[in-house]
This record gives structure tokens, sequence and C-alpha cells, in this order.
């Protein structure tokens, strides 16, 4: 039996987010812009979930929270 979380262990189904398109996802990059400048400001891990495709829109570079991995790796594993 393997210890390690899966990517659906992160999601619930009583936050399922539906009929997203296009257009919301660009009326949401300058939320993620705001993420990605406050990263730049603090040690704190910041990271935006993108419940309708589960994955991540936004992993910041911190160290700790990435656990060795580069925040592109993260990302992918979110996929």
């Amino acid at each position: 039996m393997s210890s390690m979380a899966q990517k659906d262990d992160f999601f619930f189904e009583a936050n399922n987010v539906e009929d997203i398109t296009e257009d919301d996802y660009q009326r949401a990059m300058p939320y993620v812009e705001a993420a990605q400048a406050f990263a730049q400001t603090t040690y704190q891990s910041i990271y935006i979930i993108d419940y309708h495709r589960k994955n991540f829109l936004y992993v910041s570079d911190n160290p700790l929270f990435l656990c060795g991995h580069t925040a592109e790796e993260v990302r992918e594993m979110g996929l």
C-alpha cells in the first residue's frame, strides 16, 4: 500500500466547478499575475489550484514547498 497522495485526494466533489470557458481563464490571469508578484516578496509557498481542470494555475518557487522538485515539475504532477 502506497502512502503517497494521489491527485484526486486533493479534490472534493462538493467543490466541483463546471461550465468554465477559456474566457473565464483569461479573466483569471490578472489574479495569477498578482500571485506571481506577491510570491517574489515572501518566503511563503503560494499556489493556485484549478478545480475545473484539476491542476495548478500557479506554483511559487519556494523550495520547502516543492520538496526538491521545480515549480514546473509540480505543475506537471497536477495534470
